[in-house]
């Protein structure tokens, strides 16, 4: 798992609407999702840049089932090796690297797709 997990880590979850929180672990090893209401947002560049960074991501992922976004985040975006997303989801390393080029090329498709409807 990624330095540090199960102690205070956070990790991304998919939210009841689809949006992603930031889940904390408890040193007991318990995830406690962070509602996305309650994260204070201000009005300087920086936090603007994140949230629509935050929502380009999101709206990228959209084509992916929940699992797929998991993995792809999981892997990618923190940049886990293929072992720890297997144990983080409770699934086998090849189930991981299966899904994982099956979302990309879903993500490629949906990108491609998208730019010739843009032109």
């Amino acid at each position: 798992m990624p330095d540090g997990a199960g102690c205070g880590a956070t990790a991304p979850t998919p939210t009841s609407t689809g949006r992603w929180s930031t889940a904390t672990s408890t040193a007991s090893g318990a995830v406690l999702p962070v509602p996305v209401e309650t994260v204070a947002e201000t009005a300087d560049a920086a936090s603007t840049d994140l949230v629509d960074a935050r929502s380009e991501l999101t709206e990228l992922l959209a084509p992916l089932s929940p699992r797929e976004r998991s993995i792809v985040v999981w892997r990618y975006y923190l940049d886990a090796s293929e072992q720890d997303v297997a144990r983080a989801l409770g699934v086998s390393a090849g189930t991981v690297k299966s899904t994982a080029s099956r979302a990309l090329a879903r993500l490629r498709s949906a990108h491609t797709t998208s730019t010739r409807e843009s032109r």
